[in-house]
């Protein structure tokens, strides 16, 4: 019994032991794949956050451009100057194709907006020469001054619509990715959400698992505990209290009262019929004695081989009511005989 007790406890506590492992390791593998995660929603999370920055870099440029073309456009410039103006347009424009390369897929009909953009290009060129034209017409007083300061006109007219345009996509984008950006907000914060709600559930698992492990731990020590104080203190054969048990009474008592039995010639019997028939006789004796002195209030012990005591604590009897009870227990043995059924039937 007290084997299996300790292979049960030992049973529980490797079972202990390997369940806070487990947690552990869940644990671990939960932070590592949220981690990943979390790592991955992020970096999507910035790079849409860059790009939002580089479409504003490129809507700038744009309106830069615009206000170039108007500058350059003005009769009072010089012709360094609209060099200068020219030269800048240039320069933003293959900032705006770098830019747009770098923002890869988020930036939407991407095709068309380089159509134009090159559309634009051209379209400044154009507007060069004709402003080349116009500069020598002036100097000439050509008459076909006009039709040159028309055609500035209508190359101006048409300047705000293609910068609209090309606007209207760069925003259009920024509306996509603003979008994806709140999309990726509600990612994480379900992502972290989700992750929280996981290790609530597993530490109450485990909690769980633990106070009912603790539980069954506690009931096999406190069996255990039992079992040893039993076998200490208990005799194995009668089952009566032993000799441990009468010292450790006898030292909380003020007045005790002992009556010492033992059975006269009980050698004899282990001789002629075994010591099985020897413990089979102290059993039934001491059955006797628990139905006997079953009314009393007279604690049994077996102190030795055929030695018994009836014990009493903080009582005072007569030296005639101690023989009067030993008689009486004597003549209550001969009425109930005691009988073993080892190998034959023989009253003893």
């Amino acid at each position: 019994m007290l084997k299996f007790v300790t292979k049960s406890i030992i049973k529980y506590l490797i079972i202990l032991v390997m369940t806070f492992m487990i947690s552990i390791v869940l644990f671990l593998s939960m932070h590592v794949s949220l981690n990943k995660q979390m790592e991955k929603h992020n970096q999507r999370y910035a790079s849409i956050m860059t790009n939002l920055k580089t479409l504003d870099k490129i809507s700038s440029y744009i309106i830069g451009i615009k206000a170039r073309i108007f500058e350059i456009t003005a009769a009072t410039q010089t012709l360094e100057h609209r060099d200068i103006l020219n030269k800048s347009i240039e320069k933003d424009i293959e900032n705006i194709i770098l830019l747009k390369k770098l923002l890869g897929s988020d930036f939407v009909t991407s095709q068309i907006f380089l159509k134009e953009l090159n559309m634009l290009k051209k379209n400044n060129t154009v507007l060069m020469n004709i402003l080349d034209e116009r500069e020598i017409a002036l100097k000439n007083n050509d008459l076909k001054l006009p039709l040159i300061a028309k055609k500035v006109r209508k190359h101006n007219f048409a300047i705000p619509s293609k910068i609209e345009h090309l606007l209207g996509y760069v925003k259009k984008s920024e509306i996509i990715l603003n979008d994806k950006k709140m999309e990726y907000k509600v990612i994480i914060k379900e992502e972290t959400k989700k992750f929280l709600y996981i290790e609530i559930l597993i530490s109450l698992i485990i909690v769980f698992i633990t106070l009912y492990l603790s539980r069954l731990i506690s009931q096999h020590i406190v069996t255990l505990y039992r079992k040893l104080e039993t076998q200490l203190y208990i005799d194995n054969l009668t089952k009566l209290q032993n000799r441990f048990a009468l010292n450790k009474t006898y030292k909380d008592v003020k007045n005790p009262f002992i009556i010492i039995l033992n059975i006269d010639l009980f050698r004899v019997i282990n001789e002629l019929y075994g010591t099985d028939v020897g413990n089979e006789v102290l059993k039934r004796l001491a059955l006797m004695m628990r139905a006997y002195f079953a009314v009393t209030k007279f604690e049994l012990f077996r102190i030795a081989g055929d030695e018994f005591v009836l014990f009493e604590e903080d009582v005072k009897y007569t030296h005639k009511e101690i023989e009067k009870t030993i008689l009486d227990f004597l003549h209550y043995i001969k009425e109930h005989k005691i009988y073993t059924h080892h190998k034959a039937k023989r009253n003893i």
